[in-house]
């Protein structure tokens, strides 16, 4: 039986303390393997301080920082709409949820003028799973995790591509500081909706042991008990490039999962930097051939991701140098948001942005050098006054 109800498809506003850091969480994933093709929902609400914060993220292979890749947007801190559960909300990030049916059926919904719209279902294809371990990265929220099937269209840069595929979903709810550094990762696998797994490492631990998980194989369900996670870097950038999970559940049965990676985008998400893979998996031997099902998600905390991301700017650096184009390295530097264009818009605008963007930097350096003569001025004034 689940421990969860219907009632947890709403907010738990009510049930949360007064604290300003009091966080509820909605996140749903999607993917389309044959084109190396991933895509998040995600929505964090501070109900204490009014805000929700997250987006739409979607990416492939030819690129992986958020500001190049197919879609990312990530607002930080808009208004929670009033007058609105979370059973049916219309967020101002552009993301809208409808529960159809109790923590099974929900109607998945983005829009973002012609960037792109979304029209997704989630089914899904297991009871809600409860985090149990106190030892993961999510010891004090109320969690729970849920793979289901995710299936409709998005239309991309006016492009419309079918998504149907078994994916994750999770829910959270409780305090969430700001304040967190440490690594964990959060690996989720599926061959089909009888055999996938969850597995979460021990938060700061460089072994890389599972703390928390559990395994569907053969349609039954049961946690983990013991395992690790086994990672092959690209030598190049130094993101993960294969994986390896070795577990054993509380039924004895044992765990062996190899993913490749097929593309991936690294996330600066509130407190946290991820580092997120779409994993072609094959779990116990079995793999879905059609690859429509298979997906996966990995994410990595501040430390290791940013161990990553330095090998991966020498590269770019280097690469940039030797083309001479120039490149954002945050999209902050931007305020044209190039990211969220179509690759051709986005190639024909970098050139445009960032001669504006120079001429911003031009223009603050030239008024810092103008308070800094006025500085010297005043200060010329007062020695005169001084000696006289």
């Amino acid at each position: 039986m689940s421990e969860f109800s219907a009632r947890d498809d709403s907010f738990h506003f009510d049930v949360i303390s007064d604290r300003w850091l009091e966080t509820e969480t909605a996140w749903f994933s999607f993917c389309q393997p044959e084109r190396k093709l991933g895509g998040w929902l995600y929505s964090m609400f501070r109900p204490n301080i009014g805000t929700v914060a997250g987006g739409c993220w979607i990416w492939d292979a030819g690129a992986h920082l958020p500001w190049e890749v197919l879609y990312s947007t990530n607002y930080s801190a808009l208004r929670i709409p009033g007058g609105q559960d979370l059973t049916d909300i219309s967020l101002p990030t552009g993301v809208s949820i409808k529960a159809l049916e109790p923590l099974t059926r929900y109607r998945l919904g983005y829009h973002d003028d012609e960037r792109l719209s979304l029209d997704l279902t989630y089914e899904s294809v297991m009871a809600p799973r409860a985090l149990h371990k106190a030892d993961s990265s999510f010891t004090t929220l109320n969690h729970f995790d849920q793979f289901g099937r995710v299936s409709g269209e998005i239309t991309l840069h006016g492009e419309r591509i079918a998504i149907d595929c078994i994916s994750m979903r999770d829910r959270s709810w409780g305090p969430r500081p700001e304040h967190r550094p440490g690594k964990s990762a959060y690996v989720t696998g599926v061959a089909s909706a009888e055999d996938a797994f969850l597995a979460v490492t021990k938060w700061n631990d460089e072994t890389d042991p599972i703390a928390y998980g559990f395994m569907i194989r053969d349609g039954e369900t049961a946690d983990l008990v013991s395992g690790r996670r086994i990672v092959e870097r690209d030598s190049a950038h130094g993101w993960v490039k294969r994986i390896t999970i070795e577990g054993r559940d509380d039924r004895g049965r044992e765990l062996f999962a190899v993913g490749e990676r097929l593309s991936g985008i690294v996330v600066n998400r509130h407190s946290l930097i991820d580092s997120n893979g779409l994993i072609a998996w094959t779990i116990n031997g079995k793999r879905d051939t059609a690859r429509t099902r298979t997906c996966g998600r990995c994410i990595a905390g501040p430390h290791s991701a940013d161990r990553r991301a330095r090998g991966d700017r020498r590269e770019r650096a280097a690469a940039s140098a030797r083309s001479g184009r120039h490149r954002f390295q945050s999209n902050l530097q931007c305020p044209y948001a190039p990211f969220l264009m179509a690759p051709a818009q986005r190639r024909g605008r970098r050139g445009a942005a960032v001669r504006d963007a120079q001429r911003l930097q031009a223009s603050d350096r030239a008024r810092s050098e103008e308070r800094s003569r006025q500085k010297g001025f005043a200060r010329a004034r007062r020695r005169r006054r001084r000696a006289g």
